[in-house]
């Protein structure tokens, strides 16, 4: 697990990979078959049915959280998770993503 930054504490409650070059239902597959449960990183707001055509906040021309849906997958996260079985999760998504894409580094 991260460690916090001095004068924050974690809950845990969502962990996120960005993927630059591959399509995220790719991993999510991928995890699945082994038995690790991931989803896609929630629709934003705005694409809604009920909100589509209103106005919402954007960095530029760009929507963050287009982005994080487009790229994003939840990874399993939470306090109660053992060292081996993060161990597991990372070792799957490094198979997954060795010589192939790489995580966007925030």
């Amino acid at each position: 697990m991260p460690q916090d930054e001095k004068g924050t504490n974690s809950n845990r409650w969502l962990s996120v990979i960005l993927l630059k070059h591959q399509n995220p239902n790719d991993l999510v597959t991928f995890l699945a078959k082994h038995n690790v449960e991931s989803r896609r990183v929630w629709k934003p707001m705005h694409r809604q049915p009920i909100l589509q055509g209103h106005k919402y906040v954007q960095s530029g021309d760009a929507s963050i959280s287009d982005e994080l849906f487009n790229k994003g997958v939840c990874l399993p996260s939470g306090s109660n998770l053992t060292v081996e079985e993060q161990a597991f999760v990372i070792r799957l998504v490094n198979e997954f993503l060795n010589n192939r894409s790489e995580v966007r580094k925030q």
